[in-house]
């Protein structure tokens, strides 16, 4: 299953930035893009646009991307494979 709405979301967006919570509504954000794009992977997947070993290898890069930014992306590590 693909994480998603961790932490707040889109009715809470106006509130944190009334009180200056940028960062928080990036992550928000950087979430939002995440989930969009696994849904985008597997609707690729299923459509016969990409193949098993396409996937793999996209949900692979995007593992590795959070990995090497895990001090700065800790709002991501939800989206790692166990």
């Amino acid at each position: 299953s693909i994480p998603s709405k961790i932490g707040m979301d889109g009715s809470q967006v106006e509130e944190f930035y009334q009180q200056g919570k940028i960062k928080e509504i990036r992550e928000y954000c950087e979430q939002d893009v995440i989930t969009t794009y696994f849904l985008y992977l597997k609707y690729s997947l299923y459509m016969g646009i990409i193949n098993r070993q396409g996937y793999e290898s996209c949900i692979g890069d995007l593992a590795e991307y959070i990995k090497c930014n895990k001090e700065s992306k800790k709002h991501l590590l939800e989206y790692m494979p166990n």
